[in-house]
């Protein structure tokens, strides 16, 4: 009787024991599921919050291509701004490891746009201050706001970025809607075009 009790007793432990580590095991999958879908979730959340910084810095990127393709352009005004614009780029860039591959290339290619509209309108300053220096003291006016004085080549460089910033938009938004309309950007902007000439 005993020995039957006794047989009873190790095997309801041994049930007892099984029966922990099973919930061990599923709490060790779900903890490891759990992790894996807050790292997805924050990866997610970087590159849509990339993706929301970048449409505005390109929109802002068009907008400063169009003011300097115009014969008032603030020259001024206009470094300031792209100056600010090339933090913003370099901020998002800062991020490419986790960004995804589109949102990447389209951020550094835009980033390097933005570099060169800044040396060349930083080039103009400095031009248009020099000549200002030059000038009798009586005969000192107001820094130069028209891009009348670049040279017609880096004129020609400006409008042919600008054109090539609108047709690469029209690219983009076509392949955006022909990917199932994921969106319409705000702004034409280009992603990585191997067809514009460098400055």
């Amino acid at each position: 009787m005993s020995g039957n009790i006794s047989g009873r007793l190790d095997r309801d432990t041994a049930s007892r024991s099984f029966t922990k580590r099973s919930p061990l095991g599923v709490r060790i999958m779900l903890a490891a599921f759990a992790v894996l879908a807050i790292a997805f979730a924050v990866l997610a959340g970087v590159n849509i919050d990339a993706q929301r910084q970048y449409d505005a810095a390109t929109q802002t990127l068009t907008e400063n291509l169009e003011t300097a393709s115009r014969n008032d352009a603030d020259l001024k005004q206009l470094l300031t701004s792209q100056h600010e614009l090339d933090a913003r780029f370099a901020s998002i860039t800062g991020t490419s490891a986790v960004l995804l591959p589109q949102i990447s290339e389209s951020t550094t290619y835009n980033a390097q746009v933005s570099k060169q509209l800044t040396d060349l309108v930083q080039q103009q300053v400095d031009a248009d201050a020099a000549k200002n220096d030059s000038q009798q003291s009586g005969q000192h006016g107001e820094q130069p706001k028209s891009l009348d004085s670049l040279t017609e080549e880096q004129r020609k460089q400006v409008e042919e970025l600008l054109r090539s910033n609108e047709e690469l938009g029209k690219s983009e938004d076509s392949t955006n809607e022909s990917n199932g309309g994921q969106g319409e950007r705000e702004n034409n902007s280009p992603s990585r075009p191997s067809n514009v000439k460098p400055w």
